[in-house]
């Protein structure tokens, strides 16, 4: 969380491009969700539950490339 509050000050205050904070938020939540399913695989009664964890990291990534590409927020001028 604190690392989250540092990424918006360097992107109000020090005009940091919008792409770092989604790549740094984007990671963020792969590490967390990652590691949610490394326990759910591990030490859980159902152990399966971590193909469903993985699913969704991987439908928010490409939710966030999409958001991405659509709202040109890398300059990429397709």
């Amino acid at each position: 969380m604190i690392a989250m509050f540092v990424v918006l000050y360097l992107f109000f205050y020090k005009e940091y491009p919008f792409a770092l904070y989604l790549i740094i938020w984007v990671a963020f939540m792969f590490i967390d969700s990652s590691v949610k399913a490394f326990f759910q695989w591990k030490y859980t009664d159902n152990p399966k539950q971590w193909i469903l964890t993985m699913s969704e990291i991987t439908i928010l990534v490409i939710a966030a490339l999409v958001a991405t590409i659509q709202l040109d927020l890398i300059n990429l001028r397709l």
